[in-house]
C-alpha cells in the first residue's frame, strides 16, 4: 500500500506544504505528523520528497516538476562512497560509486545525492533516476518495520547530475535543522498511530468511568 499511498498524496497535492522558515513551519510539521500517523513508511517517504523540494528551493536548484517523486540520499558510509567529476561549465557533473541507505530506491523518480569532490568537500547533486547509469542493488538492509520504504544501496556508473548549491551547502544551510525537525515530526505521528488504538481500547472499556484519570 505504501507506494500507492505516497503517489496518491503527491498527485492530490497533499505534499504541497509551506516552505520551512516561511512563518508556517508548524503547519508543515503537523501535516507530516498526520501523514505518518496514517502510514509510517509512506509518511517518511513523503517527508523526504518535501525535504528535497525545500532544499532545491533554498539552494537555487532545479524545480521539482509535477509527477516527480524525490528522495534525499545524503547518508555517508565508509564502505560506500560516491565521487563526482564536475564538468567545466559548472552546470553538469558525473557521479560514480555506491550510495548506501537510499530510501525509495525503486520508487523515486529523482534524488538529491551527496558526493565527495576532489578537494574532499561534499557536494549535492540532483539526479534523474530513470537513466541506465543508476542501478538499484539487491536488498540487503534488514528492518522489518520500514521494509516498504525500499531502502537499499544504489550504484552510480557515470550518472549525469546537476550541482545544487555550493560545496558543503547541504549541511551549512539554515534549513538543515528544519529538515531534522521534520523527521522528528514524522516519528511523533508514528507514535500517535501506535497509541491511538490503545487509547480507544481503554476508552471503550471504561466509557462509564469518566472520573478515571488514567
Amino acid at each position: 500500500m505504501t507506494p500507492e499511498l505516497v503517489w496518491r498524496w503527491l498527485e492530490g497535492g497533499e505534499l504541497d506544504l509551506p516552505a520551512p522558515g516561511s512563518g508556517q513551519t508548524a503547519r508543515r510539521w503537523w501535516k507530516l505528523a498526520a501523514l505518518t500517523e496514517r502510514d509510517v513508511v509512506a509518511g517518511r517517504l513523503a517527508e523526504a520528497h518535501t525535504d528535497a523540494v525545500a532544499i532545491l528551493d533554498e539552494l537555487d536548484g532545479p524545480t521539482a516538476k509535477p509527477g516527480e517523486l524525490w528522495g534525499v540520499w545524503a547518508a555517508e558510509s565508509p564502505e560506500a562512497v560516491v565521487t563526482v567529476t564536475e564538468e567545466g561549465d559548472d552546470d553538469t557533473a558525473v557521479l560514480d560509486g555506491i550510495k548506501a541507505w537510499c530510501s525509495g530506491a525503486g520508487l523515486c523518480t529523482h534524488a538529491l545525492i551527496t558526493a565527495r569532490r576532489d578537494d574532499g568537500t561534499r557536494g549535492l547533486y540532483a539526479v534523474d533516476l530513470s537513466q541506465p547509469q543508476v542501478i538499484p542493488l539487491t536488498h540487503s538492509w534488514r528492518n522489518a518495520g520500514m521494509r516498504g520504504s525500499d531502502t537499499r544501496s544504489v550504484q552510480l556508473c557515470g550518472a549525469s547530475a546537476v550541482p545544487v548549491g555550493r560545496p558543503n551547502g547541504y549541511l551549512d544551510r539554515p534549513g538543515f535543522w528544519h529538515g531534522g525537525m521534520a523527521v522528528a515530526a514524522c516519528w511523533l505521528g508514528g507514535a500517535r498511530g501506535v497509541a491511538g488504538p490503545l487509547y480507544r481500547a481503554v476508552a471503550d472499556e471504561h466509557s462509564s468511568a469518566s472520573g478515571d484519570v488514567h
